[in-house]
């Protein structure tokens, strides 16, 4: 098993405050009756073995290194809305499921599947997160990776995924896990707001307000109707997910932020499936859409 120096972890549990983009998408999910329309997940085939117990640690790692996978709850004090964030990985771990007895192994792991992604995160009581693994049989795994768009969008998701097979390939070998890519949410939170406070922004809110004069008002949500259920009017975050986005004025210019869930958003529920390949050691993880 590697080891080297753990990731030195944030202080204690940390309350943080949502970004711009965050409280976009917090009224948006409000506003979605389904609860489902900010669920995020995609599920990865590995043709090849895998040792459960490794992707497991592997898993685990990737946790203590990116913010967003500790992401406990969020808690809304009448005021403002904060992301609870725990400082270790605590006790979570990478549930796995063996499927492979089955009559129809790839049938009930989409069963599985689908219960995971057509569940509703309950955002102030449990993680936005949910990530399995699955056998199909000896050479056969599926990976699930399923959260909210409240603490991460497609770019994110990429490089989580990448990181995660380069853990679970570095503890194949037995080797340290090396460097984290990860930036911390704190960070770009800062960073953000001293960007929204910026001359730059504020000239780009000059210009788009310029470019929006005379545009009619944007649509505000009615209030229940009859029958006490909530309106459906659409509510659209601003672009790009949860921790920041690419920035453009009406000339085309864009300013984007990378850290721990950088931006772009990616896809959605339903669940998209891709296929990777295993060697007998290291397995080999590509992105080939099926």
């Amino acid at each position: 098993m590697p080891f080297d120096t753990p990731v030195a972890p944030a202080p204690a549990a940390v309350r943080l405050p949502l970004s711009v983009s965050q409280r976009d998408i917090w009224t948006a999910h409000a506003l979605d009756p389904t609860g489902m329309k900010y669920n995020v997940a995609e599920c990865r085939e590995i043709n090849g073995p895998v040792d459960p117990e490794l992707m497991a640690a592997a898993w685990r790692r990737l946790v203590e290194e990116a913010d967003f996978l500790r992401v406990h709850r969020f808690e809304d004090d009448g005021e403002q809305v904060w992301q609870l964030l725990d400082p270790d990985a605590g006790s979570r771990t990478l549930p796995f499921t063996d499927v492979s007895a089955e009559d129809d192994p790839e049938r009930e792991a989409w069963r599985l599947i689908d219960a995971l992604i057509c569940a509703p995160f309950d955002l102030t009581d449990q993680p936005p997160v949910r990530c399995a693994l699955f056998k199909l049989a000896e050479d056969r795994y599926f990976y699930f990776y399923g959260f909210h768009h409240l603490v991460v969008d497609g770019m994110g998701v990429s490089m989580a995924l990448a990181r995660l097979v380069e853990l679970y390939e570095r503890a194949v070998a037995g080797e340290p896990w090396g460097p984290s890519p990860f930036g911390s949410l704190a960070e770009l939170l800062a960073e953000d707001a001293a960007y929204r406070r910026s001359e730059e922004a504020a000239a780009e809110r000059a210009a788009w307000r310029e470019h929006l004069a005379g545009a009619p008002d944007a649509p505000r949500a009615s209030s229940a109707a009859p029958d006490g259920r909530r309106p459906r009017t659409a509510a659209c975050p601003s672009p790009g997910g949860a921790y920041g986005c690419p920035r453009r004025t009406p000339t085309g210019s864009a300013r984007s932020h990378a850290a721990n869930a950088p931006p772009g958003p990616s896809s959605s529920w339903p669940c998209s499936r891709s296929t990777c390949t295993a060697s007998p050691d290291r397995p080999s993880w590509s992105s080939a859409c099926r």
